[in-house]
């Protein structure tokens, strides 16, 4: 199960530098990356509940705080009061002459796409369907976005700005219409708007998705203001190199994030009943396979990127700086990740607050102060300095975490509940 998960990842991988590819080689690059940036800043509006969604939602689905048939995670609310605020703000700024209209349109298309299919995969992987939410959300997006692109070029012609943010917006919504078709009505339902009427019941919504959202505000910022900067700042035609060298530096974070989906649901098991040896011992697991799968890769494309100096593709060549800095921010994300699953499990959502706003600071400072000296190079440097920071602060708040909750009085194994070795779930 576990390994059809990762062959999944890895081809979800290889299929997200598609598009990219694609922009380098037949595409106006200019045009790719202003459209890319509308989509960038639709990830970055919704960052706070996204961050929610992947996290606070999924884990009370996960341990079944809310039913699954009758309830909802608390805070759920949120995320639809959210949209329709967002919606709102991205429409105000398109009558403000902000952005354009079309800019604007493409903008709202994005953050409602994105925001459903945020909370599908959340379900699918929270009862168990890894491998549907990889291929429905991870797989088909950049395969559908690179056919209709060709499609476009090919047939249609035109503004490639046009081509690529259709394609993208029919992709992604054709994923979230099959993932629909496949879930059970009660996972449909769940993502009906149900606003509470009492003053009391928004506050217990507010409470439950707040440190999340504020997470995910500057989390979100330090994720996609890269592509928004190197847009505004003149460096439009160099988006799809930065897009591809960082789909290139992800590579062991795809593998990681499959280890994730099932790592993360036995981790929350566990630290709900106290079981914290075994805790530390899938903890520790996880930290020695996630290290040593992001640095083999990094090993290994350090030494691709030494013997050549440039990456041939097609007619063009591409400058490597890029590739090679952000492989740096590849292997502190391998180091780090595991801790990141144990603070979800460890309810430390004030640790992704402090690392979070800690690494925007350290992202913007070193942005501005690289800037002049190495171009549009210092964004990707910020990245590296960014990842730093806030993998330092979720590593020490696990771990501090962790040490408090194994020293309370009810941290006896195997007092309430053992694991099950073959499902990994927590039996009485």
């Amino acid at each position: 199960m576990v390994g059809a998960t990762l062959i999944a990842r890895i081809a979800g991988g290889a299929l997200g530098a598609l598009p990219p590819i694609i922009a380098l080689a037949w595409l106006d690059r200019p045009a790719y990356g202003h459209a890319m940036a509308n989509y960038a800043l639709a990830l970055l509006l919704i960052g706070p509940i996204a961050q929610y969604i992947g996290q606070g939602y999924m884990r009370d689905l996960v341990t079944g705080a809310s039913s699954l048939e009758a309830g909802r995670p608390a805070g759920t609310a949120m995320v639809h009061a959210y949209l329709l605020l967002c919606g709102a703000g991205i429409a105000l700024t398109g009558a403000l002459s902000v952005l354009s209209r079309v800019d604007t349109g493409f903008t709202v298309a994005f953050v409602a796409v994105v925001a459903v299919s945020r909370m599908q995969e959340s379900w699918f992987v929270a009862v168990g369907r890894q491998a549907s939410a990889i291929v429905l959300f991870y797989i088909l997006p950049p395969l559908l976005h690179s056919v209709f692109m060709m499609a476009g070029w090919l047939f249609v012609g035109g503004n490639d700005f046009w081509i690529v943010g259709v394609a993208h917006v029919i992709a992604l919504a054709v994923c979230v219409a099959a993932s629909l078709v496949v879930q059970t009505s009660a996972g449909r339902r769940l993502l009906l708007p149900r606003f509470p009427c009492s003053l009391a019941d928004w506050r217990q919504e507010f409470s439950a998705a707040a440190v999340f959202m504020l997470n995910g505000v500057v989390l979100s910022a330090t994720e996609n203001l890269p592509v928004v900067l190197l847009r505004a700042l003149g460096f439009a035609a160099l988006i799809p190199i930065f897009e591809l060298a960082r789909k290139v530096a992800a590579i062991p974070g795809l593998l990681i994030h499959a280890l994730n989906m099932h790592m993360t649901p036995r981790l929350i098991a566990q630290a709900n009943v106290g079981l914290w040896r075994e805790f530390r011992a899938l903890l520790a697991r996880f930290t020695l396979l996630s290290a040593s799968i992001g640095g083999a890769y990094v090993a290994v494309a350090l030494i691709a990127l030494l013997s050549a100096p440039d990456v041939p593709l097609l007619a063009e060549r591409v400058d490597t700086a890029m590739f090679a800095i952000l492989l740096m921010s590849a292997l502190v994300t391998a180091l780090a990740a595991p801790c990141g699953s144990a603070l979800i499990a460890l309810r430390g959502e004030i640790w992704w607050t402090v690392g979070a706003v800690g690494s925007f600071v350290v992202q913007v400072a070193i942005t501005v102060a690289a800037l002049s000296r190495s171009g549009p190079l210092a964004i990707p440097i910020a990245v590296v300095g960014q990842t730093a920071a806030l993998s330092a602060t979720v590593v020490l708040g696990s771990m501090l975490l962790l040490a408090a909750k194994s020293r309370s009085p009810a941290a006896i194994d195997g007092l309430l509940g053992s694991e099950d070795a073959r499902t990994g779930r927590i039996v009485r």
